[in-house]
């Protein structure tokens, strides 16, 4: 009686667990999850890319009296804002988990694809907190990163650049490369 009893016990704590589940999966099964027969039940999120624009922008070093700009300098500027796509090599697979009871767990999705918030009222928040804190300061690291020639008079490389974040820095890829036409020289 005593063994039920402790296997009762133990597999009501397993199953009553309440929370999100969240694990990366292959971009082969994300594509296949609406058209086979598989057991992803969740939704599906995609780690984002994070794109840059490097332009052109004129600066004023010295106004005159009247408040138009004397000196005018061209500089090299990383765009504020950066523009944020799916990508799709690295799909995530969520779910949240009820348990026995009911869940109380919110799950935001932005754009169709990109997870952004999670509110889940059970005590595994720290590490869901965690991953989408890590998203957010991705996003925002832009304003660290400098335009690959800002020491120039205007831009050599003007383009858009996909941010790469490996081994603790943070590198421009160049996906595009706008050339002005005394640079084709």
């Amino acid at each position: 009686m005593r063994k039920i009893f402790i296997i009762f016990v133990g597999l009501f704590i397993f199953a009553g667990c309440a929370g999100t589940y969240i694990k990366p999966i292959s971009a082969e099964r994300a594509q296949n999850a609406h058209t086979t027969d598989t057991d992803d039940k969740g939704y599906i999120v995609y780690s984002p890319v994070v794109i840059v624009e490097i332009k052109e922008d004129t600066i004023c070093l010295k106004k005159d009296a009247d408040g138009k700009c004397s000196e005018p300098k061209i500089v090299c500027k990383i765009s504020e804002k950066p523009i944020l796509l799916p990508d799709y090599s690295k799909p995530f697979l969520v779910r949240p988990q009820a348990g026995f009871g009911k869940t109380d767990v919110e799950i935001s999705i932005v754009d169709g694809w990109r997870l952004d918030k999670v509110t889940d009222k059970s005590d595994n928040t720290a590490v869901l907190d965690s991953v989408i804190k890590a998203v957010k300061e991705v996003t925002s690291l832009t304003k660290g990163v400098q335009a690959p020639s800002d020491k120039i008079e205007g831009c050599a490389k003007t383009g858009l650049y996909r941010l790469e974040y490996s081994k603790g820095k943070i590198e421009l890829v160049p996906l595009l490369i706008y050339y002005k036409e005394e640079n084709k020289k």
